[in-house]
């Protein structure tokens, strides 16, 4: 995880739930950088985005991997305003692939060196598509082979599938949406690839731009020891889990401006019974409401995650860690009796009203199922 300290984000305001005005909100009991509410954990970084899950396409098709669809000829209007952007990865077609290889998607992907929810198989189409632009043919298909899976040279092709350019399409007018970004997103064909073409009618170009860069990935994590008698002065004894993804949440509140008991906008969420009931668990398993409370160096874990000791929560923007926060005792006993699964909010907070806008854009739209690049 890398630190990107001026991007948005979330502080995460983890504590007590305290139902006011019909919403439940995590509200600190404890110090000021003590998480209060937090999240839900998995133990793999494997989750996967709710808006980049679908086997086929919205417009009906079957994400047909031809490069003569429709989809790839779109022609757009010549015009300077219009951001056009690729969709980035790699894609094996006509593979003989059964529901059971859904199951090989983690070892494909360590053998690539990506994250698991990089790598989409596609039974039904016989695809399976890396969204990374680092990965050769020649790599992806070792690792196929790797994985008894059929695939030759011949089979890979630079792009994504047509189902992928249709979730993007999705994501991106959902996000606008949320944003109030006045823009309409079609499929078109950009550097030969699959990608979009973004039409400002509000002649606002440049928020457009920045808002197609954002892949919208929002995690939480958990820094810790890696066992009872590590030297906790050691960075690699150490281990980092993911805890939630946009997929984990089930409900996202409006973004609440500052006012008592919220020093800073903050945005209300619910997560999903499995996401409480696996993030619950795991914080008891790691130490969290234990040893953990109270137990994270937030300015040093701010500065420098990567290094840093303790018990922290991190969220995380696009792989970049926005804000560190410790757990609460408050926090730690509603999770050790089970009072928090049963009722899953917390709020998280950010610098301005803006930088919330954008997180809660995130959790609703869900995250791109790829990074776009941009055409100069």
């Amino acid at each position: 995880m890398r630190r990107r300290p001026s991007l948005l984000v979330a502080t995460l305001a983890l504590a007590l739930l305290a139902v006011t005005a019909g919403c439940a909100s995590l509200t600190g009991d404890g110090p000021a950088d003590t998480a209060t509410a937090t999240d839900a954990p998995t133990d793999t970084a494997a989750t996967t985005d709710t808006a980049a899950t679908t086997d086929t396409a919205t417009d009906g098709s079957t994400g047909d991997d031809s490069a003569t669809d429709d989809s790839m000829s779109t022609e757009t209007p010549a015009d300077d305003a219009v951001v056009r952007a690729s969709l980035v990865g790699v894609t094996a077609t006509d593979l003989d692939l059964s529901a059971a290889d859904r199951n090989r998607t983690t070892a494909i992907a360590d053998a690539l060196g990506v994250d698991t929810r990089d790598v989409r198989m596609r039974p039904a189409e016989g695809t399976v598509e890396v969204f990374d632009d680092g990965v050769s043919a020649a790599e992806l298909v070792d690792a196929l082979d790797g994985q008894d899976i059929d695939a030759a040279a011949g089979d890979v092709r630079p792009g994504v599938t047509r189902a992928t350019q249709s979730t993007a399409v999705r994501t991106l007018s959902e996000r606008f949406q949320v944003l109030g970004i006045e823009a309409s997103v079609e499929t078109a064909t950009v550097d030969d690839r699959r990608g979009v073409a973004v039409t400002p009618t509000d002649g606002n170009a440049s928020r457009v731009r920045e808002a197609v860069r954002d892949r919208g990935t929002v995690e939480i994590a958990a820094r810790f020891p890696a066992n009872e008698t590590a030297d906790t002065a050691a960075a690699d004894a150490y281990r980092d889990v993911t805890l939630l993804t946009n997929g984990d949440f089930v409900s996202v509140g409006t973004v609440q401006r500052p006012g008592p008991g919220s020093p800073a906008p903050a945005v209300p969420v619910t997560v999903t019974d499995e996401a409480a009931a696996n993030f619950s668990s795991g914080l008891v398993e790691f130490g969290f409401t234990g040893e953990g409370v109270a137990n994270c160096p937030t300015d040093a874990a701010r500065a420098d995650p990567a290094n840093a000791t303790g018990y922290c929560l991190f969220t995380v923007h696009d792989g970049d860690v926005v804000y560190a926060a410790g757990m609460s005792a408050g926090l730690a006993d509603q999770i050790e009796s089970g009072e928090w699964a049963a009722d899953p909010q917390f709020v998280m907070t950010a610098a301005n009203e803006s930088e919330a806008q954008e997180l809660r854009a995130h959790l609703v739209a869900g995250a791109l199922p790829t990074r776009l690049s941009v055409a100069d």
